[in-house]
């Protein structure tokens, strides 16, 4: 009996906005999950969630709690506010 393998992806979400880290090429593009799941003809049964801060949101709750802003990593691109 053979057997397959099916590879569940991973998406980091932003917990406040709701945008995915969409890896594209060498950097990362924070996209609307909709559009996302759109693109790779996914669905959320199909995925696995991971929630995280997108740079922007990272940069107003780091503001608003009083903490310092960090720049975003090499290869993490910030969205449109």
């Amino acid at each position: 009996m053979a057997t397959m393998t099916v590879t569940v992806p991973m998406l980091s979400v932003c917990c406040v906005c709701k945008h995915v880290a969409d890896p594209i090429s060498s950097s990362v593009h924070w996209t609307p999950m909709s559009a996302y799941l759109d693109r790779h003809h996914l669905t959320l049964i199909e995925v696995r969630l991971s929630h995280t801060y997108c740079p922007v949101c990272y940069e107003r709750q780091a503001r608003a709690w009083s903490l310092p802003v960090m720049t975003p990593p090499v290869g993490m691109t910030r969205r449109a506010a």
